[in-house]
């Protein structure tokens, strides 16, 4: 049983963060500590509790489903995107509204401009004018996920592995913890690195002027932020 609480755990990876090289841990322009760090302290902590059964987003191809005003996909553009899921959802006198994101939702309602919601329970995009529907796109988590876990042992970034290594060792110096798999850290780079390109094409072939997110430290919060700041987009956690 790892005898240590959250914080020390938290304080541990700062005194890590200091000695390492942050600068050095980049691909294509994005550093990516930020992931390592949230991968190892998820890792850890989810391991003292019961994993949870609920289900991850569609893992099928790209598909869409555009309703007969629209001629293909191109046409549906989104002056927002809202990132939301499930869990966020409330009922009120039978409708749904999202406890986080709703009064963005709203003004573009009222304002009658175009915006679309991307929920990460199923990984649908679904596209609005006001409060009409549009049409429905959908992205593809699972063949991300499976991608990236391909392509691990073709990962040739020294330096992110060296880090990672440092981690592992620093962590088992200050609160002797158990080490980490160096396997699935690569995988979750390799698999954000993946969701920038998917969302940085997505962003720019609907016209998104600015995202809005209720979930930002998970790997596809990470890379929408990513693929936002490639884009030259602001996004708003």
């Amino acid at each position: 049983m790892q005898n240590f609480d959250n914080p020390r755990l938290t304080n541990a990876i700062s005194r890590i963060e200091d000695n390492l090289s942050i600068g050095d841990l980049n691909i294509d322009g994005i550093n990516y500590w930020p992931a390592i760090r949230l991968a190892f302290c998820f890792q850890i902590i989810s391991s003292r509790y019961q994993r949870s059964s609920a289900p991850r987003p569609s893992g099928g191809f790209h598909s869409s489903k555009l309703l007969p005003n629209v001629i293909n996909e191109r046409d549906l553009q989104a002056k927002a995107l809202f990132v939301t899921h499930d869990i966020y959802k409330i009922d009120v006198e039978g409708s749904k509204y999202d406890r986080v994101l709703q009064g963005h939702i709203c003004e573009l309602q009222v304002k009658r401009e175009p915006f679309a919601i991307l929920n990460l329970s199923d990984g649908s995009i679904t596209f609005f004018q006001g409060e009409k529907k549009l049409g429905v796109i959908f992205i593809s988590f699972g063949r991300a996920r499976l991608l990236s876990q391909a392509s691990v042992r073709l990962f040739g970034n020294f330096k992110i592995r060296r880090a990672i290594r440092e981690v592992n060792r620093g962590l088992q110096a200050q609160l002797n913890c158990a080490r980490q798999s160096e396997w699935r850290m690569i995988a979750k780079i390799q698999y954000i690195s993946h969701l920038v390109k998917v969302f940085k094409q997505l962003l720019q072939r609907h016209g998104v002027e600015n995202v809005y997110q209720a979930i930002y430290y998970d790997s596809v919060g990470l890379a929408i932020n990513a693929a936002a700041s490639k884009v030259g987009i602001p996004s708003f956690c």
